[in-house]
């Protein structure tokens, strides 16, 4: 991941300041980097007061979704074998569309993005604020298609703090 330039952190960090906003930029590995060693220090000092409320976004997914199923057939490659790596999944020809990488769009192989990235970015979160199960759980869906997971709609922002 890239750092930001001196100038767009001092924007960023006026924007977030006149927002009464604490803000982290995301970390891979969540778990082992400083980043996520700093957030629990902080989070546990009580530098920044009780949290009541946290907002983790993405730029994932970045692989299709919200597509039907490949029509076209195309050749497996030598080095996969197909039916193994299928395993549990209902049988299907092989497609591009679903490996190498895609495959976490389709239901049958991921979890889409909340599976693929929601373990790096919840995770030193729910560890700083030593979150336990939750008490409840809201999840909204867009359109399905039959096999993938839902599209992801394009909305302004409602927030602040969260981009749609």
């Amino acid at each position: 991941m890239q750092d930001l330039s001196v100038s767009r952190r001092a924007l960023l960090k006026g924007a977030a300041s006149a927002a009464a906003l604490m803000t982290f930029p995301p970390r891979l590995p969540a778990q082992a980097d400083e980043g996520g060693r700093v957030l629990c220090e902080y989070l546990g000092a009580g530098a920044i007061g009780p949290v009541r409320e946290v907002h983790v976004w993405t730029n994932r997914p970045i692989w299709p979704q919200g597509v039907e199923r490949p029509k076209e057939k195309a050749t497996v490659p030598a080095t996969l074998d197909w039916d193994l790596w299928l395993g549990v999944a209902p049988e299907r020809p092989y497609s591009p569309a679903y490996h190498p990488f895609k495959w976490r769009g389709w239901r049958d192989f991921g979890t889409g993005a909340l599976g693929d990235i929601g373990c790096h970015s919840f995770a030193p979160i729910a560890r700083a604020l030593q979150l336990g199960a939750p008490t409840s759980v809201e999840a909204t869906c867009s359109p399905l298609f039959k096999e993938t997971f839902p599209v992801r709609r394009r909305k302004p922002c409602c927030s602040a703090t969260s981009p749609c």
